[in-house]
């Protein structure tokens, strides 16, 4: 299996993390490609390290000028004052001929083996659970919208749709204000040509904290994408976690409501991290000091809270 993460600095413990948790609960032959930019010499030799403690593992570390360059030459906003998210979007600008790759974000951790996520469609990825407000106005009222978190390649059938042509296009059209860049270009670039992937591939905090049917009354399209049967059972043979942002809240953060707190500590503890957690400042440290069943309770309070201050609450938790 080719696998391939973008990394600088900022993101290098992470990924560390995210390594170990892969290769230790994917056992099957791993190549990985790193994409990177000012990602320092000691980062670096910590992940070649980690890799060679796996025999089952190969590391290889990207061009890094030629990474530079195709992050310089399109315009595309940074992504919390970087830029290097944005390469995922070009891997076939600097990686070598290989038949398929799988992208994973630096905040997921892989939590069973990942047979079964190679498919014979150019992309394939997994749903979010609604349409961004910034980005629906801009599209068909029956356009999905894909989390660019993990994305599973077939590079035969990507090249048949030029995939990397459409978005290289797409960054110099009109399009919506690029609010998440890489994700939301992806999306503009290959509206109805991202295939989905099974919900276990790509699980966010939110599906552990609300029920599928707080979900149908949230986000009402969301029984379009996924039955409760296939809601309760991605749950159950969970893959991929996905540490995203809910209420300003990510498990590096003080908090009591984050589902994957625990799984962040382990494999941070076993890459020997240091676990450092940062208090956010009033107000947008309300929500670290909630516990799940009372964040789940907000979205039940429609009657309780007017309307407009209910919106801004979801506003906060789904960012």
């Amino acid at each position: 299996m080719n696998i391939l993460y973008a990394c600088d600095n900022q993101y290098a413990n992470l990924l560390l993390g995210s390594m170990y948790s892969l290769l230790t609960n994917h056992q099957n032959p791993i190549h990985i490609y790193l994409a990177y930019d000012q990602l320092d010499l000691k980062h670096q030799k910590r992940m070649d390290m980690l890799a060679q403690q796996f025999p089952n593992a190969t590391l290889t570390f990207l061009n890094p000028r030629k990474i530079r360059m195709i992050l310089d030459h399109y315009p595309i906003p940074t992504w919390r004052g970087s830029k290097i998210a944005n390469a995922r979007l070009f891997f076939r600008e600097f990686m070598p001929d290989i038949d398929h790759l799988l992208y994973l974000d630096s905040d997921t951790i892989i939590w069973q083996n990942l047979e079964g996520i190679e498919k014979e469609a150019p992309i394939s990825a997994v749903l979010e659970r609604r349409v961004p407000p910034h980005y629906a106005s801009y599209v068909s009222s029956d356009t999905k919208y894909f989390n660019s978190g993990v994305l599973s390649f077939h590079i035969q059938e990507w090249d048949k749709i030029d995939g990397t042509k459409k978005i290289a296009d797409a960054v110099f059209k009109k399009h919506p204000d690029l609010l998440y860049p890489d994700q939301d270009l992806l999306n503009f670039a290959l509206q109805n040509q991202i295939h989905p992937l099974f919900f276990s591939y790509n699980l966010f905090p939110h599906d552990f904290i609300h029920s599928y049917h707080q979900y149908q009354r949230i986000f009402p399209k969301f029984t379009e994408y996924y039955s409760e049967e296939e809601f309760e059972k991605a749950k159950n043979e969970a893959k991929i976690l996905h540490m995203i942002e809910i209420g300003n809240v990510r498990p590096w953060i003080k908090n009591r409501c984050y589902p994957f707190n625990e799984a962040y500590e382990y494999y941070q503890k076993q890459v020997g991290n240091k676990i450092k957690k940062t208090t956010l400042n009033f107000p947008n440290n309300l929500f670290s000091y909630l516990s799940p069943t009372m964040l789940s309770y907000f979205n039940y309070s429609k009657t309780f809270i007017p309307t407009p201050i209910l919106e801004k609450i979801k506003e906060k938790i789904y960012k």
